[in-house]
């Protein structure tokens, strides 16, 4: 799925390890913008590499990419609107921006 923040049109992009997401048009040709929902740890994971999850960094109040850990900062649960967010502020949310277009379905 291709995921952006609420209220906003433009999807979240990997743009570095470590690093804050950037925001770009959704291009559903552009792998840096694939995510996978893993309702097992609660976590949503770039699709192009596993071990990198989408994170909220306090410090910067802004969501980001980091090493999967088990860490509440990246743990996502969806909401009744069909939001994922926050385990421990649910305030901060995302979005599936693929939502009423394509999707890709995994199965394990």
């Amino acid at each position: 799925m291709h995921v952006r923040e609420v209220g906003e049109g433009l999807c979240l992009a990997h743009a570095f390890d470590l690093g804050l997401l950037e925001h770009h048009t959704c291009d559903h040709n552009q792998p840096l913008q694939k995510w996978v929902y893993d309702p097992a740890s609660d976590n949503i994971r770039l699709e192009q590499d596993m071990g990198q999850c989408l994170d909220f960094f306090l410090a910067h109040q802004d969501f980001g990419v980091w090493s999967c850990i088990d860490a509440a900062n990246h743990e996502f649960e969806p909401d009744h609107a069909g939001k994922l967010c926050l385990v421990d502020d649910r305030s901060k949310c995302v979005q599936n921006a693929t939502a009423g277009t394509r999707c890709h379905i995994r199965v394990s």
